[in-house]
């Protein structure tokens, strides 16, 4: 690791930990402009962004308790944010110089028994790093049984002829409720059961709300309709979000860390509490997200008699899906 940016990262920790010689008033100012610059960087929903910008001193006092009580376990966001930070104060020449100045005392401090250590930050993203790439390896294996990211679902699903992209309001507006209970879900293990009047609708709808409003979690959404696929996926030690339409034990997945997003349709009759049925996206929207398409009105005003705002109506329409949905195939 560049010893210089290792150097960086005890002295955000030693600052965080109050242990440094007290900063003039002017590098205090400049040390928050690079905490705000790193927060922008940071990869975590917005609203926490905000909550960190909005009372800094409030989350560094969170952040120092992390790192002065490393016995209460790792956290690999935070850690990230300590990188990006010392990336930061790099890059300014006034912090960069009392970097130098106090490079000694700043090192003996990393000494200090019990304090979250370079190595401890280091370990911790590429710890993070590692189980993604496992997870990535083993999708690669298993592409034929039923998994794919969120990406690769999105794009397959929403890419059409002559350069057409459905964008992600056309499955989200006046959907609002129920995003947001799917983004209960990338924040804490979960289950959610959605039910759409197609399932391919459903499955969109959880994957278009991640994409857009927590992009951070993309990496570890993943898509699995096989069962056995499921079942192999639930034992990885990466917290991950499963849109699936298995209907196993989810509390199962839940125990193990995970966050299950159970997509269905009227047909499967299931009963679980606190099922959440989309209604049909709001005109206004639906409008929207065509004419950014490229639309033109009265082809809009068509699409939305035709396709009564469903979009594996729409879909086919468009001629995106050329497979019919299991809800409009002749019994």
């Amino acid at each position: 690791m560049d010893p210089i940016l290792s150097t960086a990262i005890s002295f955000a920790i030693s600052y965080v930990a109050n242990c440094l010689p007290v900063p003039t008033k002017d590098l205090d100012g400049r040390l928050e402009a690079c905490y705000h610059r790193a927060l922008d960087r940071w990869n975590v929903p917005q609203d926490t962004k905000e909550s960190a910008k909005d009372d800094m001193t409030k989350h560094l006092v969170g952040l120092k308790e992390i790192i002065t009580h490393t016995s209460r376990g790792r956290h690999p966001k935070e850690c990230e944010l300590l990188r990006l930070w010392a990336k930061e104060i790099l890059g300014d020449s006034d912090c960069n110089q009392f970097i130098l100045a106090h490079q000694n005392e700043i090192m003996q401090i990393e000494m200090r028994k019990g304090f979250l250590k370079v190595e401890d930050v280091i370990e911790a993203i590429n710890r993070q790093k590692e189980e993604l790439d496992k997870i990535s390896q083993k999708i690669q294996q298993l592409l034929n049984r039923g998994v794919q990211y969120a990406t690769t679902y999105w794009e397959k699903w929403a890419t059409g002829a002559k350069d057409l992209k459905l964008g992600y309001d056309i499955v989200l507006s006046g959907r609002k409720e129920a995003s947001e209970e799917i983004l209960t879900a990338c924040h804490t293990p979960k289950f959610v059961s959605i039910e759409s009047s197609s399932l391919s609708d459903a499955f969109a709808f959880s994957v278009a709300t991640i994409m857009k409003e927590s992009p951070e979690d993309v990496s570890r959404t993943l898509i699995i309709e096989n069962a056995e696929t499921y079942r192999e996926f639930l034992n990885e030690k990466t917290s991950l979000l499963i849109i699936t339409n298995v209907q196993e034990n989810p509390n199962y997945a839940v125990s193990k860390g995970h966050s299950v997003i159970l997509c269905g349709t009227p047909a499967d009759k299931s009963s679980y509490a606190g099922k959440i049925t989309l209604p049909t996206v709001n005109r206004d929207g639906f409008r929207s997200a065509l004419e950014v398409c490229g639309f033109d009105s009265n082809t809009i005003s068509n699409l939305i008699i035709e396709t009564k705002r469903e979009s594996a109506l729409l879909r086919r329409t468009l001629g995106i899906n050329h497979e019919k949905e299991a809800w409009l195939k002749p019994e």
